[in-house]
């Protein structure tokens, strides 16, 4: 068994189709309420302060409500009071199959049961990289950065499982590719689904509701994997050392290095890292 959310081990396990977990995702999106959505729904910011927090967070490593803070544009009584009412409001999938009837709630709760134990194990070896990444502190560093700025950027919860060794193939059809240059050079590849492809370039995209054909999705990818490695390249210079990051390769990956599969409520990806 393989790291993986709840929705997606109910479709595992034939418990529900597609049709019940696409409608019981869109249900919780609707009733789940971003902390940038409450602080305007409150008056507590504008939509063009959402957007300047939004853009800023793809360059540091801070949660929405602690950044607006940093920039002076919430108060922290306002913060915690808006993350409260988030985490009042929030509806998991499994509540949402509930409501909508494809799931009755003792079947919920003893489903539930059954995933938790599955993933014990998991839980704690998801991120542990091959030891030949071990003392890669760049490495250590983007794996764990990784689903923090795929969050942030959709909004969609990403898990990352083991690292194993790559051979440079992958059935995923979008796929980007960038190099970070200087005294740690590194390639880092990117694979997404069209799903998750379509998530990402939702979330890098004013576009309600999103359209997005094939120039538009393979241009997401290599937008997010260019911001990803300039993440990679501030954590080598503030380590002192020199860095670049390049732009990306479009329909590319590393012939070489290692892999990290990743799971979203909405699809599967790839990360890829060559030490070089």
């Amino acid at each position: 068994m393989s790291q993986m959310f709840f929705g997606q081990y109910l479709l595992d396990e034939q418990v529900i189709d597609a049709d019940a977990l696409g409608e019981a995702i869109d249900h919780a999106d609707r009733v789940n309420a971003r902390v940038g959505a409450l602080a305007v729904e409150r008056g507590f910011m504008s939509e063009a302060e959402i957007d300047q927090v939004q853009l800023e967070q793809r360059q540091t490593d801070l949660r929405f409500a602690d950044l607006a803070i940093e920039l002076g544009l919430l108060s922290r009584e306002q913060a915690i009071e808006l993350l409260r009412e988030q985490k009042q409001r929030h509806k998991p999938i499994g509540e949402a199959l509930v409501e909508l009837g494809h799931l009755a709630r003792s079947e919920f709760v003893d489903w539930l049961d059954r995933f938790h134990l599955t993933q014990l194990d998991l839980d704690a070896a998801h991120l542990e990289l091959p030891l030949e990444l071990c003392d890669e502190d760049l490495a250590v560093s983007l794996v764990e950065y990784f689903p923090r700025l795929f969050r942030r950027i959709t909004q969609v919860p990403l898990k990352l499982q083991g690292g194993r060794e790559w051979h440079g193939r992958s059935n995923l059809p979008y796929r980007a590719c960038v190099s970070i240059e200087g005294e740690v050079p590194m390639q880092i590849g990117i694979a997404a689904c069209p799903e998750l492809a379509t998530v990402l370039a939702g979330g890098l995209s004013a576009d309600v509701p999103p359209a997005f054909g094939e120039i538009e999705l393979t241009g997401a990818l290599c937008e997010f994997a260019e911001t990803f490695a300039q993440a990679g390249e501030r954590s080598v210079v503030q380590d002192g050392l020199g860095a670049s990051a390049g732009s990306a390769e479009p329909g590319a990956l590393p012939k070489a290095g290692f892999w990290f599969p990743a799971t979203t409520p909405c699809g599967r990806g790839v990360l890829v890292i060559e030490p070089r």
